[in-house]
């Protein structure tokens, strides 16, 4: 039985809008390096990119300190999922691939 490894990558950021496009470049090399087709991938991270940007705007929003951005980049035997979070705030699936059926 040859099972895929599940892997978590997690990226702490400030919640700045601004950045929200580093979010989509990395989300697009982690679906790359997990053997999602290119145009996908790019699909994937402009998805993770907008809505990245969506939840930053919020976090900047609430009251109290300023707020950190947390993804958490996640393989699975069968999808890729980005999952954000603003702070305490709840989770966020902001983008699921599903992979390849294996040869």
């Amino acid at each position: 039985m040859s099972g895929r490894r599940r892997e978590t990558l997690v990226l702490t950021l400030p919640a700045d809008p601004d950045l929200s496009r580093l979010t989509g470049l990395v989300s697009t090399h982690f679906f790359r390096q997990s053997g999602i087709g290119a145009a996908a991938a790019r699909r994937g991270g402009r998805s993770v990119a907008r809505r990245c940007r969506a939840l930053a705007r919020a976090a900047g929003r609430s009251r109290g300190k300023p707020s950190t951005l947390i993804l958490r980049l996640g393989t699975h035997a069968s999808f890729l999922e980005v999952m954000g979070r603003a702070g305490r705030g709840p989770r966020i699936c902001l983008a699921r691939i599903d992979r390849p059926n294996p040869a």
